[in-house]
């Protein structure tokens, strides 16, 4: 009986999801609704996963998000590279959908941001993106490209550089 309840105690007191054991080597992931305009009041968490020892590299398909200055209103964030929204380009001059996003690991946290306005506003589609495993030697075979953190490519900010 002792047995029972510190089991159902250990049970109950466990908190989230466990880790997948097997996480996916590739995937899509999109703002709700796309491609249909995407609703007001919302705020949703991607966090992206590819097994042990893999980084991911994130390739937009489509963005478009409500473009104010700052990204204000609505906005698409990666934490390394920052705050996104329009279709062309960000609050510091650099768009997502130009380059693709390569993490430093293994995961990789979207956020995605709307206000409250009018849904009259919120005519814009969101985002789609495909996202893959890729192991370190994989980036010998990217084109000459640069990855480049807040605030200005001109800084000496690099990221990553493939050749």
């Amino acid at each position: 009986m002792e047995l029972c309840r510190f089991l159902c105690s250990v049970l109950l007191c466990e908190c989230g999801p466990l880790p997948d054991p097997d996480p996916p080597m590739f995937g899509e992931v999109q703002s709700p609704r796309y491609p249909q305009p995407y609703p007001p009041n919302l705020q949703q968490q991607w966090e992206l996963r590819v097994p042990e020892g893999f980084q991911i590299r994130l390739t937009f398909t489509h963005l478009d998000i409500e473009a104010t200055a700052g990204c204000y209103y609505d906005s698409l964030t990666e934490k390394l590279l920052g705050k996104f929204c329009g279709t062309e380009n960000s609050a510091d001059g650099h768009h997502p959908g130009n380059h693709p996003i390569l993490s430093p690991g293994n995961t990789l946290t979207l956020i995605f941001q709307t206000d409250d306005n009018n849904p009259e506003r919120h005519q814009n589609l969101g985002f789609s993106a495909q996202y893959e495993a890729i192991g370190s030697s994989s980036c010998s075979s990217c084109s000459s490209s640069m990855f480049w953190s807040p605030p200005s490519p001109t800084n000496s900010q690099t990221l990553i550089r493939c050749r």
